[in-house]
């Protein structure tokens, strides 16, 4: 099987194709199966090495139990996405296409985790707890719900109560004028656009003083999916799940069952695109024209000054390579559960990057949905939410960010 591994630093890609440890700028042009090395490695020729030898191992271990070949697809994302079409094709087969009009309303929320911090003035003891398999966890979740068919636009004059709330996204101004709503609360001041889970929330934190001013002018304010579409997300994931679950059991140390589990929504959730060039493009305006420039990029010819434009094209009539709704829900779900969890210890809660949350005093957990995140539970010091250092107990050597994990001093 030819395949390579390879981890990138600034511009460049370090790469080993089993005898040759390399380095390139353009990955692409290399024509084999491509795997990016786990984080928990060292980016080094030994590193390297390692993952190569592990993954081939980690491959077959899958294999010898469920048919499927790793590493016989491109790359983690595509893996990801037939391993789970393996288990669940057909279970998405009778979902409506989404259309234009409903990817504006999930390309206008935020598509992110909960991103907050208070800077630290030094190193105090810190507890931090990180998801279990965060996004399987959550596509799999009783809890978490979403619609298998189009919606539709609407206006209304007021936000309902939470008994009347539908899903769907709403057009609405949230503030808050306690300082810790911002801790476990992302506002979208940028377009006022907010999925169901997200007013769930707002509504359901008083104590936060949340105000929800709905928008009201010439356009809808609100895209909402019919209560009879709506089903349970683990109608569709379970299997899925309980399959990545039991290999877990099998093979605690295999890093691409992670792969399996944390790969997927990002994959289910990617554009409907393709690439042309500015030149094409201006010669067959008419063959491209239901479809919608998503962005436009400059290149110039390796080795030469000459740029060419190149551009990415997204069919309008089907914006999405698949149409399972979990864009924008997906996430808003997971913010709605990690900050119920985080809300419960505010008052000592310093940290939450989407599903790590950091405290300066313990509190009880649910072990099954969350483990002790090793690499910021210790002396830390918060600078903003992806830079902090650590100081070791032992010889009070100072580290930065995830660079503790590997010190050994005893």
């Amino acid at each position: 099987m030819n395949y390579i591994v390879y981890y990138k630093i600034e511009n460049l890609y370090y790469y080993y194709d089993g005898e040759e440890y390399n380095n390139t700028e353009r990955l692409y042009e290399i024509q084999t199966n491509q795997y990016e090395m786990h984080l928990s490695y060292d980016k080094s020729k030994d590193g390297l090495l390692e993952y190569y030898r592990n993954i081939l191992i980690w491959s077959e271990q899958i294999s010898k139990e469920t048919n499927f070949d790793y590493i016989s697809k491109y790359n983690h994302m595509i893996a990801s996405l037939h391993f789970f079409l393996m288990y669940s094709k057909k279970l998405i087969e009778n979902h409506d296409t989404i259309m234009y009009d409903e990817s504006s309303w999930i390309e206008n929320c935020y598509n992110g985790g909960i991103q907050s911090c208070i800077p630290g003035d030094d190193h105090k003891k810190t507890y931090s707890y990180d998801g279990r398999g965060y996004y399987q966890s959550l596509l799999s979740n009783d809890e978490f719900k979403i619609s298998s068919k189009v919606g539709q636009e609407f206006t209304i004059t007021e936000i309902p109560d939470i008994k009347n709330l539908k899903h769907g996204y709403y057009r609405v101004n949230i503030t808050s004028n306690n300082p810790k709503a911002k801790m476990i609360f992302a506002f979208n001041a940028k377009n006022n656009v907010y999925y169901y889970y997200d007013i769930l929330f707002a509504l359901s934190h008083i104590e936060l003083n949340f105000i929800i001013r709905l928008i009201i002018d010439d356009k809808p304010n609100c895209y909402l999916y019919e209560n009879i579409n709506i089903i349970k997300s683990n109608t569709v994931f379970q299997k899925w799940s309980n399959k990545i679950n039991k290999l877990k059991e099998l093979y605690s140390s295999n890093l691409l069952l992670k792969n399996l589990g944390s790969k997927l929504w990002g994959k289910l959730s990617q554009f409907n695109e393709f690439i042309v060039t500015g030149d094409e493009l201006e010669k067959n305006l008419e063959k491209y024209n239901d479809c919608n420039i998503i962005r436009t990029k400059k290149f110039n010819e390796y080795g030469t000054k000459e740029y060419r434009e190149i551009h990415y094209l997204q069919h309008a009539n089907q914006p999405y390579k698949f149409s399972i709704r979990i864009k924008a829900s997906l996430t808003s779900y997971g913010r709605y559960y990690i900050g119920n969890v985080a809300s419960t210890n505010i008052d000592n809660l310093i940290r939450i990057h989407t599903d790590s949350m950091s405290f300066i005093r313990p509190f009880k957990i649910d072990k099954k949905m969350f483990k002790r995140e090793e690499k910021t539970s210790n002396l830390i010091r918060f600078y903003s939410c992806n830079h902090y250092t650590s100081v070791c107990y032992n010889c009070f050597q100072e580290f930065e960010s995830s660079l503790f994990i590997n010190h050994r001093c005893w």
